[in-house]
């Protein structure tokens, strides 16, 4: 007859368990191609960063594989660069009201 092992091992023992998952979707992901369109014109696969995807609905997702996902398929007005500095994207100028709550963007495009 055998008896069950401590509480303590079992939890260190799924912790590890945890642990290693994690590791290896990270390698994983860390060899993913890069985006790429398919010969038919249809399919964008890109890889994702972070968890994974939370939500398909932008106003919910709040991981950064979902943001990833939604940044190639929403445009955005602005980008951050590498380094921190916020370069043009869609809005080719914006401005603030003095106390930062108005934000006018303005574009030449149509």
């Amino acid at each position: 007859m055998t008896t069950p092992a401590p509480a303590h091992r079992i939890g260190r023992k799924a912790a590890a368990l945890a642990t290693s998952l994690l590791l290896a979707t990270g390698a994983g992901l860390a060899f993913a191609p890069a985006a790429s369109a398919d010969g038919g014109g249809s399919t964008l696969r890109m890889p994702i960063t972070g968890i994974g995807i939370d939500s398909l609905n932008p106003f919910l997702a709040y991981f950064a594989g979902s943001l990833d996902v939604f940044a190639g398929i929403y445009p955005a007005l602005d980008k951050v660069e590498q380094d921190g500095t916020v370069k043009p994207y869609l809005a080719d100028s914006w401005t603030t009201s003095d106390d930062k709550l108005t934000w006018t963007f303005r574009s030449t495009r149509v």
